[in-house]
């Protein structure tokens, strides 16, 4: 054991036993991939330095994939814990940028932590010591190296966030995970092939799901049939154990059901950080969203995909049916005004003199057909009546927005100009902001080395400014984004009002419409239609009689 408390001393040099943590680290994530910073040859030159300067290796610590910007780093920690407990007081490493790449902390422990816990640090390649050549190791050039090393961290994250951007902008597949149905190409890993052994179980879970099948159910037809699941299927594929228990479960579907890469269109980019020493990402908008059509062959189309999307925006629950039934165009869209539950349809006939005996279809309170009039009326209303009123609702409505959307175009390009000043202003004050921010950081930094100001106090302060500034720095690009949609898509029309333009001289009701156009349709006792439309706020600013 030795005095922890004890300051460094050159005196010290060949008195003290060194009891030695050699740490390394590598991260391919800051893009260190040559043999000479591999964990290995690190080790190597490591124990080579400490047997030729009297080193007591006591523990090797390796941090193998974690980056150089946190110090939260499972190794690390452990040596420090160890140097806590006084069995560790000295700490060798290959060069600066293995300890760490975040100037700040970096410098910290350098200039603070070891000097008090009298540890003596030693970087090989760079020859720094700080009990042999103290004068070096304070100088100006330590801060100058971790500051280098926290830029080179920044470049590169940028270098590899800028080379993921142009891959994804050219359709090319950057994800760590193929999607279920599909393989990379052997010929060009960033392409995308479909997977012969399985791309059939997609398109079954599509069929079922949009012929009214819950997830539940496909779920359990999948697993009665014995398929592996996505993960476990991933697994065999990397010749990996798996557990035979594993099964398929709605999540599982529900996320299948969600992957738009199904209609071979390449769309990535969802998600983004902060900087590259946050590793939280944050969701983005569908519009900024990376999406390249027709990148790779389609194992569902695309008319089938946006049903799809559109029954589980509705978080409709579909129902099961007779293989001999055709399912109703209607289920889950009519609620009784009443008790407010679904109505449902049953088959009725009626005789007529020359024609006989004829079927037709209708729709009743779900309550009343199983606790009767009691518990609530009936609203019973015909689906040829129901289609009647349906049709002749949205051709009208149709027809308005035809007639109104130019008018709506040009309106919108006064409004664009207006909007665009707006967000140009707010991101110069954004900047403006992140300059004076930038100044206190630095200016707080030279406070905490001149110790005006307590470790505790410049921490707490230095994560403020720094969360301040992130936020800032990304309200800012947010903006720069947005200006930019705007410029370039500033005249394109709404994909609300687009959907309601695309079935201009319908002919007749099918599910298809409903889903895209309705969300409920509600029936009173006296069998009058209240109809409330997808995007109603929207169709608003289109068509004054939509105003109810």
């Amino acid at each position: 054991m030795f005095n922890s408390n004890a300051l460094l001393d050159t005196s010290r040099l060949n008195s003290v036993t060194w009891n030695t943590a050699v740490y390394t680290r590598v991260s391919e994530e800051e893009g260190i991939k040559s043999i000479t910073d591999s964990i290995t040859n690190q080790k190597k030159i490591l124990m080579e330095y400490a047997y030729q300067h009297d080193l007591n290796v006591v523990k090797v610590y390796e941090d193998d994939g974690f980056r150089g910007g946190s110090f939260n780093r499972p190794a690390f920690k452990q040596m420090i814990s160890d140097i806590d407990k006084g069995l560790i007081n000295c700490v060798l490493v290959k060069d600066l940028s293995r300890f760490g790449r975040e100037h700040i902390d970096t410098d910290h422990y350098l200039e603070r932590y070891f000097p008090l816990k009298g540890v003596r640090f030693i970087s090989a390649i760079q020859r720094l010591d700080s009990v042999a050549d103290p004068e070096r190791m304070n100088s100006i050039e330590v801060p100058l190296i971790n500051i280098f090393n926290e830029q080179y961290l920044k470049q590169v994250s940028n270098s590899t966030k800028a080379s993921l951007m142009i891959k994804r902008k050219e359709g090319k597949f950057v994800g760590s995970k193929v999607p279920y149905g599909y393989l990379r190409s052997e010929e060009d890993k960033h392409k995308l092939i479909i997977d012969g052994e399985v791309y059939k179980n997609v398109q079954s879970i599509f069929d079922w799901y949009i012929s009214y099948v819950s997830m539940k159910e496909i779920a359990k037809r999948l697993n009665e049939n014995n398929i592996v699941p996505p993960a476990s299927y991933r697994k065999m594929q990397n010749s990996k154990s798996i557990n035979l228990n594993t099964k398929w479960s709605s999540v599982t579907i529900k996320s299948i059901l969600a992957q738009e890469i199904y209609t071979g269109d390449m769309v990535q980019g969802k998600t983004y950080s902060y900087n590259c020493k946050i590793n939280k990402r944050e969701p983005l908008p569908r519009e900024k969203w990376d999406i390249v059509k027709n990148t790779h062959e389609p194992i569902v189309p695309r008319e089938q995909f946006d049903t799809a999307q559109s029954l589980l925006m509705r978080k409709a629950k579909p129902t099961k049916s007779n293989t001999d039934t055709i399912p109703s165009i209607y289920s889950g869209f009519l609620t009784c005004s009443d008790c407010g539950k679904k109505m449902v349809r049953n088959t009725a006939y009626y005789t007529d003199r020359t024609a006989g005996k004829t079927a037709y279809n209708r729709y009743v309170c779900s309550t009343y057909k199983k606790l009767g009039s009691k518990a609530c009326a009936s609203h019973l209303i015909r689906e040829d009546v129901l289609n009647d009123i349906l049709f002749d609702v949205l051709d009208t409505m149709i027809k308005s927005i035809v007639n109104v959307s130019e008018a709506m175009k040009k309106a919108e390009n006064t409004k664009l100009n207006k909007q665009i000043a707006l967000l140009e202003n707010d991101k110069y004050k954004a900047r403006e902001e992140i300059k004076k921010i930038t100044k206190l950081l630095e200016g707080l930094y030279t406070d905490y080395k001149e110790e005006i100001i307590y470790l505790s106090e410049y921490k707490d302060m230095k994560i403020s400014f720094e969360r301040r500034r992130d936020n800032l720095t990304s309200k800012a690009d947010m903006i720069s984004q947005q200006i930019s949609h705007l410029e370039s898509d500033g005249n394109m029309q709404s994909e609300d009002i687009e959907k309601y333009l695309s079935y201009e001289g319908i002919v007749q009701i099918d599910r298809k419409i409903l889903i895209d156009l309705v969300d409920e349709i509600i029936v009173d006792k006296e069998r009058n239609l209240t109809i409330n439309l997808n995007a109603q706020d929207e169709l608003k600013k289109y068509c004054s009689f939509l105003d109810m």
